[in-house]
């Protein structure tokens, strides 16, 4: 299993964007695994996490194969989240633990109890020495040490629990869907608030940073992708400098990914595609149907060159650009 791990861990660590020019208009079907149950994608969309009572399965979803097991839990595991560099790990159990994992070698770095409840939410400085987590029970969202669990910060929302939570490409800035249905940031720093993204009368789900974190998508309303520009945090004004709305998934889109280069986005929705954008014209590009049933959960894979679509309909979809 060690050496599965090890594989793992060059397979995941790969930061640098290589090869992103290219023709997202023209994607085929590569290949596909059925019967994969899929919880969280890691950042570059070639491996997933399951979760089965107190155990989280890592699978390389290129080849359908489980290659890591991580056992601790005292109850089922709620959330997970990953770092950017592939080498971190970190869970959600009803336990009322969070535990962040040392990839290569599945050992359990951190154990802390950081809510009166559970962690509704995990995630993962890009580096891997920091974690949030966002209550379930407590309108509070800590920080802590990755390596050995001790807490740097706590910060009071007003927004009740926090759904999820995401770090800037940086590090400096900590994103939130909370229960009042807002997209709220906070600096790292101090636990500051800096912006809320929300769109009046809106209620966010879910959302996707670009890799260099200039840029936020989120579905907002019935059908509609927010686009935000994001390159100065502390003075783009409430909600951010609104770059695009995309308008295209009838009943509402789910999931968005920004390709490694920035320049285009995918989407999910309730329609069962995957539509291709290009963020600068706003103009879908592709439209891949069916593709996964409702609320697909998609990612590029670092080379740009792949579309990892996970489906509802438990089969994992990998498309490839034409060369």
């Amino acid at each position: 299993m060690r050496a599965a791990a090890a594989v793992l861990v060059a397979l995941l660590c790969d930061a640098t964007p290589r090869g992103v020019d290219v023709d997202l208009s023209r994607l085929d079907l590569a290949r596909t695994h059925e019967g994969l149950v899929v919880s969280t994608l890691s950042p570059s969309g070639l491996h997933g996490a399951s979760y089965a009572g107190n155990t989280a399965t890592i699978t390389d979803l290129r080849t359908g194969t489980a290659v890591l097991a991580l056992k601790g839990h005292d109850g089922n595991i709620h959330d997970s989240g990953w770092s950017r560099d592939g080498r971190t790990f970190a869970t959600t159990g009803f336990d009322g633990m969070v535990r962040t994992w040392e990839i290569s070698t599945g050992r359990c770095t951190a154990a802390v109890a950081a809510h009166p409840a559970y962690a509704c939410s995990v995630a993962l400085a890009p580096d891997g020495r920091r974690f949030a987590t966002g209550g379930s029970a407590d309108p509070h969202v800590k920080l802590y040490e990755s390596a050995g669990g001790r807490e740097l910060r706590s910060i009071a929302t007003p927004g009740g629990a926090t759904y999820s939570l995401a770090f800037s490409g940086d590090g400096r800035f900590l994103v939130g869907n909370q229960a009042d249905g807002h997209l709220r940031v906070w600096r790292t720093q101090d636990g500051a608030p800096v912006l809320d993204l929300t769109p009046r009368g809106a209620y966010v789900t879910s959302y996707a940073f670009s890799r260099d974190g200039r840029l936020v998508a989120f579905p907002a309303a019935a059908g509609a992708v927010h686009v935000v520009g994001l390159s100065d945090w502390t003075t783009s004004g409430p909600g951010g400098a609104r770059v695009r709305v995309l308008e295209g998934h009838p009943g509402g889109s789910s999931f968005a990914a920004f390709h490694p280069s920035g320049r285009h986005l995918a989407t999910s929705g309730a329609d069962g595609e995957i539509r291709i954008w290009d963020v600068a014209t706003g103009k879908a590009i592709n439209s891949l149907q069916p593709s996964g049933g409702k609320g697909a959960r998609i990612a590029f894979t670092p080379d740009g060159r792949s579309l990892v679509v996970v489906g509802s309909d438990k089969i994992v979809r990998i498309y490839e650009a034409r060369r």
